[in-house]
């Protein structure tokens, strides 16, 4: 155990044994903007105004259209029964056209209150704002640029696995999507002022131990001070106690690695890891591949370009990862960006996990290698269902062939079916 991960676990046994007072969260700094509680239900009910908006301007066109026949049949040059006889029906005509337009009028009026109703302002939870704040504090103290209004957002599905590394291979309290809105919010467009976040803190940490953890150069014991307050925070977040890390070391390290997933950071050796895991969850078995195997595998998976930008010492360490796989699925999560529980990961590892669960590895694989061969990185979003047995199917084959060593006539993976836009451009 190194010196570091030594004072840090004496400190977290001290404050675990002694008790830590939870201090709350008062600084409003960095909050996202209102918003609508239900954003996809405010988008609906827009959508219903604008078709209702609609039905008013063709019945309006109607009725113009009912008066000018109407002027037309007083008009006629008929005589006197016949021309009463179509000024009658022009009348009828209107009439309903009228009505129509009145009800139509009515169901606009409807759609509106519910519009105005559905999009009325959410006012932002400050504690799950300021807690996003911390978030990117946390992200910072690693070293990564990603976090705070001047650095690199994180989207909803990922803010969401960063949060799952917080429960570290364990189930965290549910949260409602509007306090990870409001959570993604703090995390994205906090200004990371030190006297703000000090501020947040209740005054835990000094503005220049804020400074120490942005900078990435904090004493260990301004950690565990960091991390007692976000595990205090959100537990006051999801209404039920969340314990903090036993392991400080442990837990910075998978948080560190776990953000690299999420933004497409890994390194080769991490890359590999996830091939392994992707082999084993197609049927290999969990036996070692060879460097040609690798090769096959990976120039099978990625576009030619970004499979030929590994060099030797990649693919060394590619090989070394796959071929090194840890047997614990803990060891795992922060790989896959909290992403996949260890429940999923385990069904992966003995290759019995679910075609969906499946898919959903095989673009995070793709997406890790194409990020490591020189693409742009994009986690992919959900895979069809329709798509999904096919697109299982041809990896299962492909790790199928290369085992038996059938390297003339791989199948090819159908890289447009995972929704990464630069794959299949």
């Amino acid at each position: 155990m190194n010196a570091v991960k030594r004072v840090l676990v004496g400190i977290v046994m001290m404050a675990l044994t002694f008790g830590v007072a939870a201090v709350p969260l008062l600084s409003t700094a960095g909050a996202a903007n209102a918003e609508p509680a239900d954003p996809a239900a405010c988008a609906s009910a827009n959508s219903a105004v604008a078709k209702q908006k609609k039905a008013v301007k063709t019945a309006n066109t109607a009725v113009t259209k009912a008066k000018k026949q109407l002027k037309k049949a007083k008009k006629a040059k008929l005589n006197k029964a016949k021309k009463a006889k179509k000024v009658k029906k022009a009348k009828r005509v209107l009439a309903a056209k009228k009505k129509a337009l009145k009800t139509k009028k009515a169901s606009l009026a409807k759609a509106v209150k519910t519009k105005n109703a559905k999009c009325a302002d959410r006012p932002v939870d400050k504690k799950a704002a300021g807690f996003g704040e911390l978030l990117a504090l946390l992200s910072k103290a690693t070293g990564s640029q990603v976090g705070g209004v001047s650095g690199t957002g994180l989207d909803a599905n990922q803010l969401q696995g960063l949060v799952a590394l917080l429960g570290q291979g364990s189930a965290l309290p549910a949260l409602s999507p509007a306090t990870l809105t409001d959570i993604l919010g703090g995390f994205n467009s906090s200004s990371l002022d030190p006297a703000v976040i000090s501020e947040l803190l209740g005054g835990a940490l000094s503005p220049n131990q804020v400074i120490a953890l942005l900078s990435g150069s904090a004493d260990p014991a301004v950690l565990v001070s960091l991390f007692t307050e976000m595990f205090s925070q959100f537990s006051s977040l999801a209404g039920s106690s969340f314990p903090m890390p036993t392991d400080p070391a442990a837990f910075f390290e998978l948080f560190s690695t776990g953000l690299d997933a999420l933004t497409g950071l890994l390194d080769p050796n991490q890359v590999g890891a996830l091939l392994g895991l992707l082999a084993g969850a197609a049927g290999s078995g969990g036996g070692a591949f060879n460097l040609a195997e690798l090769q096959a595998l990976i120039t099978a998976l990625i576009p030619a370009q970004f499979a030929n930008a590994f060099d030797a010492n990649a693919l060394s360490a590619l090989l070394a990862g796959f071929n090194g796989l840890s047997n614990d699925p803990t060891a795992l999560l922060s790989l896959l960006g909290g992403q996949f529980s260890v429940e999923q990961i385990t069904a992966l590892m003995s290759g019995s996990a679910s075609p969906a669960v499946v898919a959903e590895l095989i673009g995070q694989v793709v997406a890790q290698l194409t990020s490591l061969g020189g693409g742009s990185f994009t986690l992919p979003g959900p895979i069809d269902a329709s798509l999904i047995t096919t697109l299982v199917t041809t990896v299962v084959g492909l790790v199928e062939s290369i085992l038996d060593g059938l390297f003339g006539d791989l199948p090819t993976l159908p890289i447009c079916i995972i929704p990464i836009p630069l794959l299949c451009t």
